[in-house]
C-alpha cells in the first residue's frame, strides 16, 4: 500500500521538482572573468552599500560571511529585502523600469535562489559579493532575451543587435548591454 502510494503520488511530482540552472561554465569563460575583474571593485562598493552584517544563522549554522579583508564585516550579508531595493534602485525590476525590458519581481527572486550556495535548508540568509555577480551574470542573459523579445513587439530599441549584425552575441556583449541598461538609470549628483 505504502509503495503504491509513493509510486502514484510522490514519485511524478519529483520528477517535476525544479533543480537550479548551473553557471560554473559561463563563470569561469576567460571574458566573463575579465570582465569581473573589471566590475568588482564598483560591484564591491555598491554591494556594500545595501548589505547588511550578518545573522548568527548565517555565520554559525551555515557557515557563511567569514571575516574578509576586502569588505567590511558590517556590510557582508545581501539579504533578500536589500536586494530587491538594489534591483530597484539600478532598474532591474519591472516595478520601476519599463515593463517590456525590465525583469520580472519573481525572474529576479530565482536569479537570487539560484545563485545562492545554500542547499537543503530552510533560510539561506544573503547573498555574498561573488554571488551577486553570479546573479548580474544571469539577469544579463535573461534581459537579454527580455529585450529582444520587446524589439519584436517594436515596444523598445533593439540593442542586442551590433550595427545591424544578426549574429550569436557573447555572453560578455550580453554583459555589457545589461550594465548599460541599469547604469541608464543612474542619476549624477553635483
Amino acid at each position: 500500500m505504502v509503495a503504491l502510494v509513493i509510486s502514484k503520488y510522490f514519485v511524478p511530482l519529483s520528477q517535476k521538482r525544479y533543480v537550479r540552472e548551473g553557471m560554473a561554465e559561463i563563470l569561469e569563460e576567460a571574458s566573463v572573468k575579465e570582465l569581473e575583474k573589471r566590475f568588482m571593485p564598483s560591484l564591491k562598493n555598491s554591494f556594500q552599500f545595501f548589505a547588511k552584517m550578518p545573522s548568527n544563522y548565517e555565520t554559525e549554522t551555515l557557515k557563511r560571511h567569514t571575516k574578509r579583508k576586502d569588505i567590511n564585516q558590517m556590510t557582508q550579508s545581501l539579504n533578500f529585502h536589500d536586494y530587491q531595493n538594489l534591483c530597484a534602485c539600478f532598474n532591474m525590476s519591472s516595478g520601476v523600469g519599463s515593463a517590456l525590458t525590465a525583469l520580472t519581481n519573481s525572474t529576479l527572486a530565482k536569479a537570487f535562489m539560484d545563485s545562492c550556495n545554500i542547499k537543503y535548508k530552510d533560510a539561506v540568509g544573503g547573498l555574498t559579493v561573488e554571488e551577486l555577480w553570479e546573479v548580474l551574470v544571469r539577469c544579463s542573459l535573461l534581459n537579454f532575451e527580455k529585450n529582444k523579445a520587446a524589439a519584436k513587439q517594436g515596444g523598445s530599441k533593439d540593442t542586442t543587435k551590433k550595427d545591424g549584425d544578426d549574429k550569436v552575441v557573447s555572453v560578455e556583449r550580453k554583459i555589457v548591454l545589461f550594465f548599460t541598461h541599469i547604469s541608464n538609470n543612474l542619476e549624477v549628483s553635483e
